[in-house]
């Protein structure tokens, strides 16, 4: 894993696509603009699947914009949690990062209208659960590795 994702919370990356769509539009060109419009239709289908996916039932599977953000925020998460486990020297930026990227959610969302929407909330709850899991899962794993340390005669 690159030592870049050791320290950078994973979730600042939604929240820059949403600043960006939601903010940027009128920095780009008619056209440009007409297409990040459409893209914060957070119902409409996805671009690449817009005829769906056939099921072997018959029927038709058509995701939307939103439904795939949040798919790509479940994944981030596992990561997130993942990096959790971990006890690098960087672990405390990461939990400090991303408390901050939170706090940066919740301000969107009291702020902005683009931030108004159920994908931006499921994200916000996301990330929170991020900070939230990051302090325990950090600290239950510093005390299993200081409890260790006694057992085996360390301290």
């Amino acid at each position: 894993m690159p030592k870049w994702l050791d320290w950078l919370p994973l979730f600042i990356f939604p929240l820059l696509l949403f600043y960006i769509l939601g903010e940027s539009p009128h920095w780009f060109p008619d056209s440009i603009e007409r297409a990040l419009i459409g893209l914060t239709n957070y119902n409409n289908p996805l671009p690449l699947l817009s005829e769906g996916i056939t099921l072997p039932s018959g029927h038709i599977w058509q995701p939307t914009i939103g439904q795939f953000i949040v798919l790509v925020g479940v994944i981030l998460l596992y990561i997130e949690l993942f990096k959790s486990t971990q006890t690098h020297q960087t672990s405390i930026l990461d939990h400090m990062l991303s408390t901050f990227v939170f706090i940066g959610y919740f301000a969107f969302f009291l702020s902005k209208d683009w931030a108004v929407n159920n994908v931006f909330v499921i994200l916000m709850a996301m990330s929170f659960l991020d900070v939230v899991a990051g302090f325990t899962i950090t600290i239950s794993t510093a005390r299993r590795d200081f409890g260790l340390g006694k057992v085996l005669g360390g301290g």
